[in-house]
This record gives C-alpha cells, structure tokens and sequence, in this order.
C-alpha cells in the first residue's frame, strides 16, 4: 500500500496485486465502500498518471501492463467489460469524461473487478513471557499472555498457535 492508498484513508492491505517484476504489492483496503470509491475515483480522475489517458491506454496502466508489451488477457477482457457496460467510445480520454459518464465507469470496473466487502477479525495478540527447558536445554513449554492474564502451553500447542 503506497502513500495515496494512506493519505486517501486506507486502513490496510490485502491479497496480492499481480505484476511481471513479482514486487510485493498489496490491494488497499478501505473502511467503508464510499471512502475506497472516492480514493479510486481521486486516483483516476485528479491524478496525473490516468487523466489523459484513452480508455484503451488507461485499462493497459491500470493493469500493469508495460509499455512496448502486447496486451495480456486481462486486459482485453477489461477492455470488453468496460465497453459492454458503458457502451463507450474507448478512444475517449478520461478527462472527456463528465461527472454521469465518470459514475459510470467506475460501476463498470466495480462489476467486472468484482467488488465484495470484507470483514474484520479480532485477533488476541499474546507474547511469549517466559519458557520452560527439558534437560536437554531444548524449549518444552511457552508461558504466553498479555494484560488479561498468561498460561504456560506446551512447544507444540504455541507452534500451531503461532500459525494462525
């Protein structure tokens, strides 16, 4: 997640973002369905990287795709999704756009990336306090807690509780 996804109030990241030069690069998560619009709508429309862009041009950027490479197979179907739902010249640039045809858009990439919202799950984070060594010096037992209390659990148990 970069400094725009932050600055337009993402509060995390998820998945991974396919790309050819295999960087970790994570999709931002939002709060709520209307502040991730707005940033996804700021992004396209106000930024310098999209705004003068074709459509046809823009869904290349937006995928990733490099320039002097052959269109992926993500991007011709995008492209047909994009033309199907908004029945729009694709020559046009973005900022020919006005504010309906821009509405629009933005609902036929909510279609065809498939929008879902998540959810947010509650993990008690414990620490490790202390350990208890078998006579070969080896770790048998973990004493793991935080501010709501602690208990000793064996090697095994903290292994697979670490894994979750």
């Amino acid at each position: 997640m970069g400094p725009f996804a932050r600055k337009n109030g993402a509060i995390g990241a998820a998945g991974k973002i396919p790309n050819k030069k295999n960087l970790d690069i994570k999709f931002a998560v939002y709060p709520d369905y209307e502040t991730g619009r707005k940033a996804q709508a700021l992004r396209l429309k106000e930024g310098k990287r999209y705004i003068d862009s074709t459509l046809n041009e823009f869904l290349r950027t937006y995928t990733g795709v490099e320039k002097g490479t052959s269109d992926t197979e993500e991007v011709i179907n995008y492209r047909k999704s994009i033309k199907f739902f908004t029945k729009f010249d694709m020559d046009r640039t973005i900022r020919s756009l006005n504010d309906e045809e821009y509405e629009k858009l933005l609902d036929a990439m909510k279609k065809h990336e498939g929008w879902r919202e998540g959810r947010e799950e509650y993990i008690e984070v414990k620490n490790v306090l202390g350990v208890h060594l078998n006579k070969k010096h080896v770790v048998s037992e973990f004493l793991v807690g935080n501010s709501s209390g602690s208990e000793w659990i064996s090697k095994k148990d903290a292994i697979a509780l670490a894994q979750t």
